[in-house]
């Protein structure tokens, strides 16, 4: 029988967590937690039945790829309420498999929510496209970045990516350099602000400091400053000394006014 097992999404492949289970011939549910919630169930290390906010069966696996922030957790011993997928576990691992290496083909583009693209200046010969892609085109025009068009569309971000790197590839679109750059936090900025933590808290403060930054992070790992608010708060509930806390804060309120100050003056 399997363990009990639990992470987080962004630092563990719910790929190798589902491989896993499947070999170790596990009988329990799989808890995913991302953008909603999804409850798998093995049997024998089968997966048997599928639940979750945007589906059921088989059609609930393909978002536990896509979701890239969130928590898992499978407790062992649990059996399923029924059978809802009859496809083999074989299957289901290999279009698992294709997923996650498209989200990496997506990632290596830099084709993320945050990034802004745009139609190329010049298209050098007559393209033929689907509806969905002409739909796409016509969003970046004028250059947006990709969650506003996500939206615009109605569609899942993944969908929307996958049709982006297409574009990408046929030489219609292309990704603007320096997108979003005033948004986020500088590099030196987080240091600063980790190196804060581990005065205060000692060598564990690398722990709570990756704990933080996997949550708050954007997927191409970047904070942007509006969540800097967020991440101290995160951060603050890992002290347990009131004085303590109120140092880290203050300290931290000193770290992103001299940021802002930077920004304005273009440092």
């Amino acid at each position: 029988m399997a363990i009990a097992l639990k992470g987080t999404l962004d630092s563990n492949n719910i790929v190798e967590v589902v491989k896993r289970l499947v070999e170790d011939k596990a009988t329990g549910l799989l808890l995913v937690s991302g953008e909603s919630e999804a409850k798998v169930y093995f049997r024998d290390g089968e997966i048997i039945y599928a639940v979750s906010d945007e589906g059921i069966g088989a059609e609930v696996l393909p978002f536990l790829v896509r979701w890239v922030k969130g928590t898992f957790s499978f407790s062992p011993g649990i059996d399923a309420p029924g059978v809802n997928i009859t496809e083999s576990t074989t299957s289901l691992l290999e279009k698992l498999l294709f997923e996650a290496s498209r989200w990496s083909e997506l990632k290596e583009a830099q084709i993320f929510p945050r990034s802004l693209f745009s139609l190329r200046e010049e298209v050098k010969e007559e393209v033929t496209l689907s509806p969905f892609h002409w739909r796409v085109v016509t969003q970046l025009k004028e250059g947006k970045r990709l969650e506003e068009v996500a939206e615009a569309l109605n569609v899942d971000f993944f969908d929307l990516g996958c049709a982006v790197l297409e574009l990408m590839a046929r030489g219609l679109v292309e990704r603007q350099k320096g997108d979003f750059e005033d948004d986020i936090v500088q590099e030196k900025e987080l240091e600063q602000l980790k190196n804060v933590l581990k005065e205060l808290v000692g060598p564990v403060g690398d722990i709570f400091w990756k704990e933080a930054v996997d949550w708050i992070a954007g997927e191409d790992g970047r904070v942007l400053r509006r969540d800097f608010p967020k991440l101290v708060d995160y951060l603050s509930q890992n002290i347990s000394d009131q004085a303590k806390i109120r140092e880290f804060q203050k300290k931290a309120a000193a770290i992103f006014s001299k940021g802002e100050q930077n920004e304005k003056r273009g440092e």
